[in-house]
């Protein structure tokens, strides 16, 4: 009776020492799985986060409620329901934004396109500021704009526009100022932001005051600046 105890004993033994081997071979199998699948999820990532051009596409005052409108005329009803869809309803990626100011619900192009530029709220027709209490509209705090980001990662940065270069929503790529109607100020930032490409309107505020059509307050000319900078200068499609 004794030795078929020890027997037992030692089969029982025996097996909790396979199971023990099966579950650190387990173990083991499990943490290369894991391993392999961490190190692929970092390798589609890495290349999901390749990108080669980022465009950040504005349509100025363009809400939720303009976009239902451009869809119902566009696509048409029938029966209660939208008869197709917009390009930019297939797109894989969909985010909303709020641009309201610091000082008002109610935003305008200027803090608005500062809140997609900065990712910071500022306050109404303020552009790449903190508002504060300073008396002169370029004394107020700086933001960073993704823009000046961007060309700080040595990356190339362009702003293109149908409006006038210096209005509010392209300007939020280079201002710095509490007020919006700083033109003569804008152009020359965005010279000083050295941004690679620059298409628009609003030559007025680029040539001297001597130039007649000139709107600028000083004898800067910024289109030779421009050109002396290296920028080829186009006034046409060709």
């Amino acid at each position: 009776a004794a030795r078929q105890a020890a027997d037992a004993k030692a089969a029982l033994e025996q097996q909790q020492a396979a199971l023990a081997d099966t579950q650190t071979a387990l173990e083991a199998a499990l943490l290369d799985a894991n391993s392999t699948l961490t190190a692929q999820q970092a390798a589609a990532q890495a290349q999901a986060a390749d990108a080669k051009n980022v465009i950040l596409f504005i349509g100025d005052g363009f809400s939720i409620a303009h976009r239902t409108a451009a869809r119902l005329l566009s696509k048409g009803v029938e029966d209660g329901k939208i008869k197709g869809r917009l390009a930019m309803d297939d797109m894989p990626y969909m985010a909303l934004m709020t641009t309201q100011g610091t000082d008002s619900i109610i935003t305008d192009s200027a803090n608005a396109a500062h809140a997609y530029t900065t990712g910071h709220k500022s306050c109404v027709n303020a552009l790449g500021v903190y508002c504060s209490r300073a008396a002169n509209s370029l004394d107020h705090p700086k933001v960073e704009t993704i823009a000046e980001i961007a060309k700080r990662q040595g990356l190339a940065v362009g702003a293109v526009t149908n409006s006038e270069i210096e209005d509010a929503t392209p300007a939020s790529m280079a201002a710095h100022t509490r007020r919006r109607s700083d033109f003569n100020d804008i152009v020359k930032m965005f010279y000083d932001s050295k941004i690679d490409v620059l298409m628009g309107g609003g030559s007025p505020y680029f040539l001297p005051q001597s130039t007649p059509g000139s709107k600028r307050k000083d004898d800067v000319d910024y289109i030779a600046q421009f050109k002396n900078a290296g920028y080829a200068f186009a006034t046409t499609k060709a």
